[in-house]
């Protein structure tokens, strides 16, 4: 996969996170989401997500956190990626999560709903290894440490 264009690359992730069903952070769970973010300090937006993490199917979570762990990366590389962590959640956040029946939202509410959706999304590749603390020395790996020097083949 490394000899393909990134963007590419990139695209068939989007689809594939896309094409899962009631998306990878689950529909259900929206409103866990939402009200995690609501809290008054960082502490306890994290305690509340990882209540929420606990919710998802195993192979859910296993995926996110790896997904996580690879954008936080990316967006930690953006002088090279050109892709900070901002850019990275509007890319992918609404291919993530998205409220059930979000297909029936009026435009301005389906507006919001993927402004906070961002947000949400920002929020956990910045903090992934707080999220994950257990685990958060396993969630890199060695060829993380060549992400930067392979990026390099596509700057402009």
């Amino acid at each position: 996969m490394g000899s393909q264009p990134v963007l590419l690359l990139a695209a068939i992730l989007k689809d594939f996170l896309r094409s899962i069903p009631c998306k990878l952070l689950v529909s259900d769970l929206y409103e866990g989401c939402m009200a995690a973010m609501q809290k008054a300090s960082m502490e306890e937006r994290i305690s509340e997500l990882r209540a929420v993490a606990e919710k998802l199917p195993v192979a859910n979570l296993l995926l996110l956190k790896r997904l996580l762990s690879l954008l936080r990366h990316i967006g930690h590389h953006a002088a090279t990626s050109r892709m900070g962590c901002s850019n990275l959640a509007v890319c992918i956040g609404p291919n993530l999560l998205s409220p059930a029946h979000a297909d029936l939202l009026p435009l301005e509410a389906m507006l919001e709903v993927t402004h906070k959706v961002n947000v949400l999304v920002e929020f956990l590749m910045e903090n992934c290894r707080e999220l994950f603390e257990e685990e958060a020395d396993s969630l890199s790996s060695p060829a993380d440490k060549e992400l930067p020097a392979s990026l390099e083949r596509f700057r402009g």
